[in-house]
């Protein structure tokens, strides 16, 4: 991932739909012209995927995330820190490898993809010493180590039913709606007597199949949820594994989820919490006497918060710990009882910590870095965090309790430009709300004294999201080429965001669509009031959510240039019908389709599709089960009937997330084009790609 590449080839998995409806031409703009490999170099910045801190404080396990450009995927790699030095545990030739766990005596485990081996768990003694492989089956999906070491749990999916096997011969392939499911369980691998037969020679397959017991099985239930894969710890005696477990993987079986404890001689479970709603991602105090979790506190509320609360070991009623806080907890783990977890706090994202008897909550670490990753041990933490200066690196807590910085890989492709200027944007919309933003303008940019600027806004998805200060390309939308041409960006923090509070993560409950529009509006209002930005050449997209949000904004407005919907809901009737989780949009709107269809219908698009005059670009995956491609389709017919010009591209292969570094680059380099011509007065956007 050195800094500019090559001239940029076509991908071929790219399907184009397009449209040109006679359009008033965009006026040419004198602005600086960066080179458009400048989108291929932002995408290439590597991202920290995982951090690992050993017992002794003296290690740091890594997981880090780039683009493999020659094989079309994101490969991760594993790299050890130890006193300013970084060892490469792991390469991207060597295939995937992520989820590093420190084996307490000594030595790290992690699970690898090899071709013709699926994924499995491999261990690795010290540095320079070769990797063994210590599972032979398929499914795997996690692990976690004994206390002593001798063995770990390794979660691994059930193999498919043998009677839905039996059935393809004589009725060929098919799936029964919520029926067919999958389970996930326990089981439990001795570790110590495959170290030593490997040490007389390379282990078997059998020997590895020998070292395995099933803990849990069944259906009855499933380890994890729809939601996640599942959370599970030993007690510090090694006798039980505490784990999280749902009726099934389905959504309707969400708000099933529990805690239990599986004893490793017998396999007897026993409940620990059992109650409505979720309660997942255990974890134990170091004197074995609590289990500390997240729990929904009830019913799942998709704009609610995640809390955390503690149990007894021995079951008893669950003391919840942060009921006072302003935002939702994500559980890290305990550290000298404190328990610590991460969680928004405004336009940043923070490490805490909370003492469980008064539930007094503090804040670990302070200043502008943003946490994406925490790992606590006895003897330290580390921590995966970026900011508006760099990208996401890896920092531990020095003694006198600041941080010290000890990655710099993302530095490289920062470099050959300057640090673009940011600040906040308070603005107030229509009806009283005051919501907050970032702006982003050219480092060399004289607030007050320039003339306005084209000004891109960024709508963020979620919405339980937050825009924050950083620095780092944002995912389909070339922020950093858009500041080179002399632009302004915009990402405004519109009502529903996470960051403010409960009342404000609500006040998009049966106003999707007004509400969170005047906020957006507001905040462009402002930077237009400023003399910031060019009323006359605003651009907007966004992504899931934020493309939603951007298609409802100019059905209902002729003010933007342009404007790019990415895996956007269209109608939420089409949504809540087609989607994998169906749940969101009853929550939100408080009613079904059936039984409310006039709230469904107002914060739909394709209400006011026939005013539509933006022209707009439509991004789209053909396998996106989270807002499935007639979204995309019927967005499309509609801005056709309306006389807008539209483009629709559609990406074989992917989901609702691009998860193909060439893909994702042909995704930012249509954008390019098309805020290019509208904007900037560019060349007609060829979205085919084929020069």
């Amino acid at each position: 991932m050195s800094a500019i590449r090559r001239r940029v080839c076509a991908p071929a998995a790219v399907l184009l739909c397009t449209l040109a409806n006679a359009q008033t031409e965009p006026q040419a703009e004198h602005v600086s012209n960066p080179s458009p490999e400048l989108v291929r170099n932002m995408i290439s910045v590597p991202d920290i995927l995982d951090v690992e801190m050993s017992k002794d404080g003296l290690h740091v396990a890594i997981v880090r995330e780039a683009p493999d450009w020659k094989n079309n995927r994101y490969g991760n790699s594993i790299a050890i820190l130890h006193e300013g030095m970084e060892t490469v545990l792991t390469t991207q030739t060597e295939n995937a490898a992520w989820h590093p766990r420190w084996r307490p005596g000594g030595g790290l485990a992690y699970l690898g993809y090899r071709e013709n081996q699926g994924i499995q768990v491999y261990f690795s003694a010290g540095a320079g010493e070769t990797p063994i492989p210590l599972t032979a089956v398929s499914g795997i999906r996690s692990f976690a180590w004994s206390p002593d070491g001798r063995s770990m749990a390794v979660l691994i999916d059930d193999e498919k039913d043998s009677a839905i096997e039996n059935r393809k011969s004589r009725f060929g392939r098919f799936r029964v709606e919520g029926a067919d499911n999958r389970y996930r369980h326990l089981w439990l691998l001795e570790v110590e007597q495959l170290i030593r037969q490997e040490q007389s020679g390379p282990l078997s397959k059998r020997a590895r199949h020998e070292s395995m017991r099933r803990l849990t099985g069944g259906k009855g239930f499933t380890v994890g949820s729809f939601f996640n894969t599942g959370g599970y710890a030993f007690t510090p005696d090694g006798k039980e594994i505490v784990f999280d477990h749902s009726a099934d993987n389905t959504p309707v079986a969400v708000d099933t989820q529990d805690i239990s404890a599986v004893d490793i001689a017998t396999g007897v479970i026993r409940p620990i919490v059992s109650r409505p709603g979720i309660d997942a991602k255990p974890s134990i105090s170091e004197d074995g006497r609590f289990v500390a979790f997240e729990t929904s506190n009830g019913p799942y509320s998709y704009y609610g918060r995640d809390h955390l609360a503690v149990v007894p070991l021995k079951g008893g009623a669950p003391r919840l710990l942060t009921g006072a806080f302003h935002e939702s907890a994500d559980l890290v783990g305990w550290r000298n009882g404190y328990v610590y977890f991460l969680a928004s706090d405004g336009m940043h994202e923070g490490l805490f910590h909370v003492e469980p008897l008064s539930r007094r909550i503090a804040k670990t670490q302070s200043g502008s870095l943003n946490v994406h990753r925490a790992s606590v041990g006895p003897k330290g933490i580390a921590i995966a965090a970026d900011n508006a200066d760099h990208g996401v690196e890896a920092y531990l807590q020095s003694r006198d309790g600041g941080w010290t910085r000890i990655t710099r890989a993302t530095e490289p492709f920062f470099e050959p430009f300057r640090k673009p200027l940011s600040r906040t944007i308070r603005s107030e919309s229509t009806d009283g709300i005051v919501s907050k933003g970032v702006l982003y303008l050219p480092a060399d940019a004289d607030p007050g004294n320039d003339p306005p600027r084209p000004l891109l806004t960024i709508v963020h998805g979620g919405p339980k999201r937050t825009a924050r200060p950083q620095r780092v390309h944002d995912y389909v939308y070339p922020v950093e080429y858009w500041l080179e041409r002399g632009a302004a960006v915009f990402t405004p923090n519109y009502r529903g965001s996470a960051g403010f509070g409960d009342s404000y993560r609500a006040l998009n409950v049966r106003n999707l669509g007004s509400g969170p529009m005047t906020d957006i509006l507001a905040g462009i209002d402002t930077l237009v009031s400023e003399g910031i930005a060019d009323p006359e050449r605003l651009g907007i997209m966004g992504w899931s959510h934020g493309g939603f949000l951007t298609a409802y904004i100019t059905s209902r407005s002729d003010r933007f240039a342009a404007a790019s919907v990415g895996a956007g809901i269209s109608d939420w009737r089409t949504y809540y019908t087609g989607s994998d989780d169906p749940r969101a949009a009853p929550q939100y709107l408080k009613a079904t389709p059936w039984a409310d269809p006039a709230i469904y219908a107002a914060v739909s698009p394709m209400t006011g599709i026939l005013s539509a005059r933006t022209p707009t670009l439509i991004q789209h995956g053909d396998r996106d089960r989270r807002v499935p491609l007639s979204n995309a389709t019927e967005l499309y017919r509609g801005l056709q009937d309306a006389g807008a010009r539209v483009e629709l591209v559609v990406y074989e292969d992917m989901t609702h997330y691009f998860s193909k570094p060439k893909e994702r680059l042909a995704a930012t380099e249509h954008n390019r084009r098309w805020f290019d011509y509208y904007l900037f007065g560019g060349p007609k956007p060829d979205l085919r790609l084929n020069e």
